[in-house]
């Protein structure tokens, strides 16, 4: 990464794309050469965002395993976007769904003390989901016992009757499921129009001080998320559910995990979140494939030691 920025670094007046990813390796020469590139190709006529994702997956085949002085050529020969970035860092969130209700404050805080990142709060309203679990009120009390980030995952009908309450009572971020608002069938159309509807939920969220995120259903494409992503109102996350939201202590779906890559590939400093299933078996998979943001629940409660727990989750995202 070091080595290409400065190779790059005369040619930083043709920096005006999105985010893109790279990472060197050493070539049988010892030359660095390019191991992964997400690289957008810029003009005035490019509006469409599935032509520039295609000339991304042109770029990645063009550039891949080729030395760095061939980047410098195509960006003089064909006028190249590019931006360096990194992943973000680990965030590692217990899912307060799994502990132990009578003591949440003292169990929160806990939490936090062993080392844990955020705090995942699950908010089931018995109509999304056929489950009904935590709302404002409960939020409210756990920002009276700690200071500490509550992420709070909405899935209810209609999340946008909700903010104002979550906001009130002191969270940090809300995520919100893309399928409450375009149902299940319009959220698999995996349409590149922004509804209106959408951009409401993610411009109110962020005016009333708090950070959005936006949740996937396992079955739901990413296609469906990525107009969201991009413009000056956007969503800070995306979640993407390894297991069918509803209940705690499901098996995680590897099969998700190639949303998970096609993401991070995409947008290198976005905050990926994944949730279900995750424990020391599954999260080097989850790792691998990009996500930075953790969200365990019986794994990380129902360990012997839920601090080495939390240690190791966070090992295998920073060690990708």
């Amino acid at each position: 990464m070091y080595l290409l920025h400065n190779k790059c670094r005369r040619v930083k007046q043709w920096m005006v794309a999105f985010g893109s990813y790279v990472r060197t390796k050493r070539g049988s020469r010892g030359v660095p050469v390019l191991r992964h590139a997400t690289v957008r190709f810029a003009s005035s006529s490019q509006v469409g965002r599935s032509r520039a994702a295609a000339q991304v997956i042109h770029c990645k085949r063009v550039l891949r395993d080729r030395p760095i002085a061939k980047l410098t050529e195509l960006v003089r020969e064909r006028a190249v976007s590019l931006t360096i970035g990194r992943k973000p860092d680990a965030k590692i969130c217990p899912s307060l769904l799994s502990c132990d209700f009578s003591k949440l404050g003292e169990e929160s805080c806990r939490m936090l003390q062993l080392g844990a990142d955020w705090l995942h709060v699950d908010v089931m309203d018995g109509h999304m989901v056929p489950n009904l679990t935590l709302g404002p009120p409960i939020v409210k009390s756990l920002r009276s016992a700690t200071d500490g980030f509550l992420d709070c995952h909405l899935m209810v009908t209609n999340p946008g009757m909700w903010l104002e309450a979550f906001a009130h009572s002191g969270a940090n971020q809300v995520t919100f499921h893309l399928e409450s608002i375009l149902g299940d069938e319009g959220a698999k159309s995996g349409s590149s129009v922004r509804d209106e509807r959408v951009v409401t939920v993610i411009e109110k969220t962020k005016s009333l001080g708090m950070r959005c995120g936006i949740a996937l259903k396992p079955k739901t494409p990413i296609d469906s998320v990525v107009p969201y992503l991009v413009g000056n109102i956007a969503a800070d996350m995306v979640l993407v559910m390894t297991v069918e939201p509803g209940f705690g202590g499901q098996q995680f779906m590897p099969e998700t995990m190639g949303k998970v890559r096609e993401l991070r590939d995409a947008f290198p400093t976005l905050d990926i979140q994944v949730d279900g299933g995750l424990s020391d078996t599954t999260i080097d998979q989850a790792a691998s494939a990009g996500a930075n943001v953790i969200v365990a629940g019986s794994a990380i409660f129902g360990a012997s030691d839920p601090g080495s727990m939390i240690e190791r989750l966070r090992s295998a995202v920073e060690s990708a």
